[in-house]
């Protein structure tokens, strides 16, 4: 028989019983001890994921996407529950010599179906509902919200307990504030005339002249010591939460309409700086932009081909200094808020030096070269 173990974290299982084996009787068969624990038990607790947990220890709440994620585990689990003692009664009555293969066919047939019909409930404030028009008390099958992420349909159980364990690992750490696009990384961003309003900062809130961009305005003000100033994350740390930056995104959001919501200050303030440093890309007539170019600087231009990628971060931060959207000092926080957003892969700390620039036909990639040097790597992009 099949034992699922559901209070484990691994889903310990035991494989079907061979194809020759007896069953035990003629009647229609059970739940087996461990099966029926978990049965009557798991109502009245709920699951303790790795995200869960991780985000409980911390005393943060668990988001939407991943109140999902429970939703997902909590209906395979109710599936197997309905389908192991319809399987187990499939079997019983196969005819003598079935083969190994074909009983295990059958289970197969039973996750398909598992997967199929069972459904499961959505938060309908996570990303996934918002993005597929999907309101409180809407239900999708467990096959429709596979496919939806673009995850592999299992086809066999060691395939389902594979999903299960991904899903409910514990998440990656990232930054607060995303890739600092604010608004801008929104899965329905701001329209040209919201960009346009935000790139028309309200200086009149501030106390200074108005003869700069939103970045260099404040950052002008800026209190920083000199290990706090060599760091651009904590640059940009400081910016976001000074106080001058905090009203300019209260009034950006009020300027363009948008509801007020925790965060939602912030995420105008990031667009209203993202437009402020890259006009060129956000407001110009080409859209959508030439994804290899930002605040009208080329980050593929041939003359940094068999170059660090530490060459174009220097070229950006110097061309931001000279179209003055930020003085030497602030221009590497600049060139670090506008690559976050646009090409993070030149803020990968720790590039091995013999790593270089190169251009081909193909899409982005990293290769390892058969130069003399073994460290030596050839980033190429198209």
């Amino acid at each position: 028989m099949i034992t699922v173990n559901m209070r484990s974290p691994d889903f310990s299982v035991s494989p079907p019983l061979p194809a020759d084996a007896q069953p035990v009787s003629n009647t229609p068969p059970r739940s087996t001890p461990a099966l029926q624990t978990a049965v009557t038990s798991r109502p009245k607790r709920a699951i303790q994921t790795p995200v869960n947990a991780s985000l409980q220890a911390r005393g943060q709440a668990v988001s939407p996407d991943n109140k999902n994620v429970e939703h997902f585990t909590q209906a395979v689990l109710t599936g197997l529950d309905q389908q192991l003692p319809l399987f187990r009664e499939q079997k019983r009555l196969n005819p003598p010599g079935m083969t190994q293969e074909q009983v295990d066919q059958q289970f197969n047939e039973r996750i398909a179906n598992l997967l199929q019909v069972h459904t499961m409930e959505v938060e309908p404030s996570s990303t996934y509902a918002q993005f597929n028009r999907l309101g409180a008390g809407d239900k999708v099958t467990l096959k429709q919200f596979i496919q939806d992420h673009g995850w592999n349909l299992p086809t066999d159980f060691d395939a389902l307990k594979n999903l299960l364990s991904y899903v409910r690992r514990a998440p990656l750490p990232t930054q607060t504030l995303g890739d600092y696009g604010g608004a801008m990384s929104w899965l329905q961003p701001p329209s040209h005339e919201q960009l346009l309003a935000v790139y028309y900062h309200p200086v009149q809130a501030l106390e200074l002249p108005a003869d700069s961009e939103l970045f260099g305005l404040l950052t002008r003000t800026l209190r920083l010591s000199e290990a706090e100033a060599a760091e651009p994350e904590r640059v940009i740390s400081a910016l976001i939460n000074s106080p001058a930056a905090q009203e300019v995104g209260r009034v950006l959001r009020a300027k363009v309409e948008a509801g007020s919501t925790p965060g939602s200050d912030t995420d105008w303030l990031l667009a209203g700086l993202q437009v402020s440093l890259d006009r060129e890309s956000l407001l110009g007539s080409v859209q959508p932009p030439p994804r290899n170019r930002v605040a009208g600087f080329d980050l593929d231009d041939s003359r940094f081909w068999g170059q660090p990628a530490s060459t174009v971060v220097a070229g950006l931060t110097e061309h931001l200094m000279t179209r003055s959207r930020a003085s030497e000092a602030m221009a590497p926080a600049a060139a670090h808020l506008l690559l976050a957003r646009k090409a993070p892969q030149f803020l990968v700390r720790d590039i091995p030096p013999g790593s270089f620039m190169a251009r081909t036909a193909g899409s982005a990639y990293v290769r390892q070269s058969r130069a003399s040097r073994p460290s030596r790597l050839a980033v190429s992009r198209q």
